[in-house]
């Protein structure tokens, strides 16, 4: 009949499992939303390329001149966005920072996804509009 009373150093110990489980998760988000962003920074390169010869003496826009351009720079920062919010996860002692730290990164690597994907299909699209204007 009787149940002890868990003392507060189980307690904690207890808390401290469920936000070291907590940390590890948003370190996981972190890590496997970084894994699209290098894939997608990799072929700038190769978008380049695809530009110049199928696209000869056309501007580009200025969004994918911009990419082409930062293209290394792009590259570094999908390697840097994890480390930062798994550094900030493990070493931050307040929860409220690291979750805000975290979403912030998790916010801006999609940012940087969106951007080069826009930037990368951005010349094609007068040729997508050009095409369905043909149909007509």
């Amino acid at each position: 009949m009787s149940n002890p009373d868990p003392s507060i150093s189980q307690l904690s110990a207890k808390i401290d499992d469920v936000i070291l489980g907590i940390k590890w998760m948003f370190s996981l988000v972190i890590v496997s939303s970084s894994i699209p962003n290098f894939c997608t920074s990799l072929p700038i390169g190769i978008f380049a390329e695809l530009f110049r010869d199928a696209l000869p003496g056309k501007p580009l826009p200025l969004l994918t001149l911009a990419v082409i351009h930062s293209s290394t720079f792009l590259l570094i920062l999908t390697l840097v966005w994890p480390v930062i919010g798994v550094l900030s996860i493990l070493y931050s002692k307040r929860v409220s920072v690291w979750m805000i730290s975290s979403f912030v990164i998790i916010c801006l690597i999609g940012l940087q996804i969106f951007f080069t994907w826009v930037a990368c299909f951005l010349p094609f699209l007068p040729i997508v509009n050009g095409m369905s204007d043909i149909q007509r």
